[in-house]
């Protein structure tokens, strides 16, 4: 009998060696991120267009360095198509575990910061989104970057999509989603918004 016990422990201590081995493959991005700013390439939606830092004089631009520290960041995105097999460049500050701003760049644009940023080179849209959807439901500035970004990974607009779709969600949650779906230029978004349009025509409510 104690042999059978004996063995039954050691298939418990087995599962939740396991289960803890998933949990950290699992985590991912949170693993790597460091306190400060850090930055992730993805491969973006096939439609994205470059955004970068501008310096504006009488209607002319004139590309510059972006201050990620700067209490406002202006990012502009031009008409101009990113380059082929293109690919964004994600920047997230990390206050207490947190990410407390959060930045989408094209690659090509520089970017400074008062401190070291923590490169993480290229890694999976999907990890990078299911990161990001965590801070959809953030209160302030975050929430709103979070979806913006998300917008601009290649499998992005599918995401938005359940928001907006998701009537558990408050309302300005998915209005905000729909609003950085029409700023991903993708078709997949101009699609969906015809289909809401229709059909709130064919109903009284339409999707709500």
């Amino acid at each position: 009998m104690s042999f059978f016990r004996l063995l039954s422990g050691l298939v418990v201590v087995l599962l939740v060696s396991c289960a803890a081995l998933a949990g950290r493959s699992d985590s991912g991005l949170d693993e790597s991120l460091q306190e400060g700013w850090n930055a992730w390439r993805v491969t973006s939606n096939d439609a994205h267009r470059k955004s970068c830092c501008y310096r504006w004089s009488m209607g002319m631009r004139t590309p510059k360095t972006c201050d990620v520290d700067a209490p406002v960041t202006a990012v502009s995105t031009t008409q101009e198509a990113a380059s082929e097999g293109v690919e964004i460049q994600v920047y997230a500050r990390i206050e207490s575990g947190r990410a407390s701003r959060i930045l989408m760049l094209s690659p090509q644009c520089p970017a400074q910061a008062l401190s070291p940023i923590n490169d993480l080179g290229l890694i999976a849209a999907d990890s990078s989104i299911a990161w990001l959807q965590t801070y959809v439901l953030s209160s302030g500035d975050v929430a709103e970057q979070a979806l913006g970004a998300i917008a601009g990974h290649r499998g992005g607009v599918a995401e938005l999509i359940g928001v907006a779709e998701d009537q558990r969600l408050p309302m300005v949650m998915r209005e905000r989603a729909l609003f950085w779906m029409a700023q991903s230029n993708s078709d997949d978004a101009f699609n969906y918004v015809a289909m809401l349009l229709s059909r709130r025509e064919s109903g009284p409510r339409g999707l709500y």
